[in-house]
């Protein structure tokens, strides 16, 4: 996700897809991202802060077919402090090169609540 459409305190990096939190604080973080013709496999999102994972979406798509659109996503609220690093990893083992549907159905969002 490297389309940066908002970001006034310049935490994110476009370039590494790292979030670098300023302050202290619970966020709130939604992840969601589509695989386009997805083949049969496992299939995983995972919430990770300095490279450690916190929160974890899995699915499991058993059938295959021509017109499988696979979501993936997280949402959550996570306190998080000054100085860590915050990025989202996606994992498939479907055995084959998976597309990943850009433009508004694959989506990244996190601001400060308090």
């Amino acid at each position: 996700l490297n389309n940066e459409e908002y970001d006034a305190v310049g935490m994110y990096n476009p370039t590494t897809g790292v979030v670098s939190i300023p302050e202290s604080g619970v966020y709130h973080v939604d992840f969601h991202l589509q695989f386009t013709g997805a083949s049969a496999g496992n299939y995983s999102a995972s919430l990770k802060v300095n490279s450690n994972t916190v929160r974890i979406s899995n699915i499991t798509l058993k059938s295959t077919g021509v017109d499988n659109n696979l979501p993936v996503s997280i949402s959550t609220d996570i306190f998080l402090t000054a100085g860590n690093l915050v990025t989202i990893s996606v994992y498939q083992n479907s055995g084959m090169t998976q597309l990943i549907n850009g433009g508004f159905f694959s989506t990244f969002n996190m601001h400060k609540l308090y």
